[in-house]
């Protein structure tokens, strides 16, 4: 099979940092560019992604129709997982590998066909080979071993197998490639759950003999790329399917495996930014960061709030139209936010705040964009992987760059905490202070001038008369009369 990619843009196209004080701060740009492509399979029967055909022209082109495999399967009762023979388990590989193959799009048109078994009758599905739309309770999980010679061929050691009881109709047994990792497996859940299926046996007229009237009717038998569940989570009660975390690579570029997590994940983001609990927001990035500890493997999808200072904010287009129409829009936006941390030697260099990457939905008003901006950001959002990147911090061994790896997160939108600002005033305000200062001096200035006015204007006197005390008062007289008998006068 040929193997082709539509590539798009995503994050991180253009990043510098520099996180040694001489040369200031610098993100490197990393190579995101190829990140989330589209791989689109080419197979025989399949011409043109653009123009998907039909499941069953899909299958026939294969030599895969309900005649040739529906009597491989035997009777199964109610509680009893399927049994496969080796001709059923052959069918069962070749559906499986088919399906998946496919390429998505052609996945989603199916999807937007299927039908739903409460308003069609199985029968006209499976003879038709029509996709149909499950959902409800997840009873039961179990894995199904391969035979050696079909483990080889079928690249795996096992299938999956849940039973997806819907609220009004029969159940269905699913057969799928692999099952969402984190998912329980035995019986007695109650797990949300569902799949875009394709039958391929009903037991209603098996050989055993007519069903009582009053009797359950027997699970179906169906296939399907894969199983959708719906934990009760933030994101998943908003529509994420958590199955698709199982694509996630941490310490990875983005990669077209991806894609399809990515923009669910920010989708959902949109509607769960008001759902669930929140962690602290001086909440330690550092388990995030330890490759170590393999936080993102046990709490991807988590909520968590962290506060940093954004140094970057630029608006990434969305090219592709699956991911356009899955996101709802043609753009989001990419955050570089730096949070303080405890001192992290990094590549040699001692460091007091490590980056974090969040792409969102939407942006506070006012809040400055571009390739270097200094704001406060308080961000809400979802754990989506430990991202890899290369920087333009180059070293002695790799004089390109080094590589570096940062928390990926997914929000609806983040805070703005910008610094309070003073009252401002107008134009003509701005003169008050200069004008107030030159009125005091003016009339401090009038104070004194009109002071000394009235000082130097009073006439002096023309004679100075002593006091003197009673026993010194003829001496006094004498001393004040000069021979001629004249006044002492100044």
């Amino acid at each position: 099979m040929a193997l082709r990619a539509n590539t798009m843009q995503h994050t991180c196209q253009r990043h510098r940092c520099n996180q040694s004080g001489s040369r200031g701060w610098r993100l490197a740009r990393a190579a995101l560019v190829a990140g989330l492509s589209v791989a689109l399979v080419s197979s025989p029967g399949v011409t043109d992604a653009a123009s998907p055909q039909s499941l069953a022209e899909y299958l026939a082109a294969w030599e895969l129709t309900a005649k040739s495999w529906q009597e491989l399967f035997e009777p199964v009762g109610d509680d009893g997982v399927p049994d496969l023979s080796p001709a059923a388990g052959r069918v069962v590989v070749r559906l499986l590998d088919r399906l998946r193959a496919a390429p998505l799009e052609w996945q989603q048109a199916w999807a937007a066909d299927a039908v739903s078994l409460a308003e069609h009758p199985a029968a006209v599905c499976l003879q038709g080979c029509v996709p149909v739309r499950l959902a409800g309770k997840v009873t039961d999980v179990q894995r199904i071993d391969l035979p050696a010679e079909l483990a080889a061929a079928a690249g795996r050691g096992s299938l999956g197998i849940a039973k997806v009881v819907p609220p009004a109709g029969r159940p269905v047994w699913v057969m799928v490639p692999d099952l969402p990792s984190r998912l329980s497996i035995g019986s007695g859940l109650a797990e949300r759950g569902g799949a875009i299926a394709l039958l391929v046996a009903d037991h209603v007229v098996a050989d055993s003999g007519p069903v009582p009237a009053t009797a359950a009717p027997p699970p179906l038998v169906a296939v399907a790329a894969s199983l959708s569940w719906w934990p009760d989570t933030p994101l998943s009660r908003c529509g994420m399917d958590a199955g698709l975390f199982d694509t996630v690579r941490d310490g990875r570029p983005l990669e077209a495996a991806e894609a399809e997590a990515f923009y669910a994940g920010l989708a959902a983001s949109g509607c769960a930014a008001a759902a669930g609990d929140k962690q602290p927001a001086g909440r330690s990035i550092v388990p995030l960061l330890d490759p170590t500890r393999n936080w993102f493997a046990e709490h991807r999808g988590e909520r968590l709030t962290i506060e940093g200072t954004a140094r970057r904010v630029i608006r990434v287009p969305v090219d592709e139209p699956l991911w356009r129409n899955l996101l709802g829009r043609d753009y989001y936006w990419e955050i570089f936010v730096f949070v303080a941390t405890p001192p992290l030697k990094v590549a040699g260099h001692l460091q007091e705040s490590y980056p974090v990457v969040c792409c969102c939905l939407d942006l506070p008003p006012g809040l400055p964009q571009g390739e270097r901006i200094n704001e406060p950001l308080a961000i809400d959002a979802f754990a989506f992987k430990r991202y890899r990147y290369q920087t333009r911090r180059g070293t002695a061994a790799n004089p390109q760059g080094r590589p570096q790896e940062a928390p990926l997160l997914l929000a609806a939108t983040v805070q703005w905490l910008p610094a309070p600002q003073p009252l401002g005033l107008p134009a003509w305000g701005q003169w008050l202070p200069a004008v107030a200062v030159v009125a005091a001096m003016g009339g401090l200035l009038w104070s004194f001038l009109r002071a000394g006015r009235r000082t130097l204007g009073e006439p002096l006197p023309e004679r100075i008369d002593l006091p003197v005390s009673g026993d010194d008062e003829q001496g006094a007289e004498s001393a004040a009369k000069p021979p001629d008998g004249r006044s002492l006068t100044c």
